[in-house]
């Protein structure tokens, strides 16, 4: 299993699971630039920042299942991972409190609500569900 995007404060924890598990943590993300050092790898765990295009799912023959650490999936080519047998799994009510503490906390304060801008407006648009795996 090869976890990608870890950050830094989660890589001591994640370097500790790997006591009797074939088991890579690193902090890049999963794209055509790095598939090449994880081609063998079986299960994947990413963010939304990495890429599971066609084109790079093509170079891991041994995949069986994806775990994005996210709501959104829309980073996954779910057509490709149906056709070839890949399992897709998300975590669906990833940030429910937050983003519910976050949309009504102005109400309850004088303060105008927060707008996200440049990499957080991104991150929020990718993480957007579309419907069921």
């Amino acid at each position: 299993m090869t976890v990608f995007e870890v950050e830094e404060w989660e890589h001591d924890a994640c370097l500790r699971l790997r006591d009797g598990h074939d088991l890579t943590c690193t902090l890049a993300e999963l794209s055509l630039s790095t598939v090449q050092q994880h081609i063998n790898a079986e299960i994947v765990s990413t963010f939304v920042n990495s890429t599971l295009s066609g084109d790079v799912l093509a170079r891991m023959p041994r995949l069986k299942l994806i775990a994005t650490r996210s709501t959104g999936y829309d980073h996954v080519d779910l057509t490709y991972c149906r056709a070839h047998g890949i399992t897709v799994c998300n975590v669906p009510s990833y940030g429910d409190v937050t983003v519910a503490e976050h949309v009504f906390a102005p109400f309850a304060s004088d303060q105008p609500p927060s707008r996200p801008s440049g990499r957080d407006a991104v991150n929020s648009a990718k993480r957007s569900c579309a419907g069921s795996i």
